[in-house]
C-alpha cells in the first residue's frame, strides 16, 4: 500500500468520525429543545379523567361495606400513589 493512498484513508476516517460527532451534537440539542406531542397531551388528558372518575365513583361503591367513607378516601390516595409510581 502506498503511502499516499493510507493518508487518504486516514484523512477520510477523521472527516467520518467528525462528521458522526456533530451529528451526536445536533441530536442532543435537538433533544433539549423537545417539546411534549399531541400524543403526549392526549395521555395525560385521559389519566386526569380516569383519576377524576376513580375519585367521584370509589367511595359511592361499597367494596367494603365495613369501610367507611373517609377510609375509603384513604384507600383512593393509595391508588393513586399506585399508579402515579407506576407510570413514572
Amino acid at each position: 500500500m502506498s503511502g499516499k493512498s493510507k493518508l487518504k484513508r486516514l484523512n477520510k476516517r477523521k472527516k467520518n468520525k467528525k462528521q458522526f460527532i456533530d451529528n451526536v451534537e445536533c441530536i442532543n440539542t435537538s433533544m433539549i429543545k423537545h417539546r411534549p406531542t399531541f400524543r403526549g397531551y392526549v395521555h395525560a388528558l385521559g389519566l386526569l379523567i380516569t383519576i377524576g372518575i376513580l375519585i367521584i365513583i370509589l367511595p359511592h361503591l361499597n367494596l367494603f361495606s365495613e369501610v367507611t367513607n373517609n377510609d375509603s378516601y384513604v384507600l383512593l390516595y393509595f391508588l393513586i400513589q399506585i399508579l402515579q409510581f407506576g407510570l413514572l
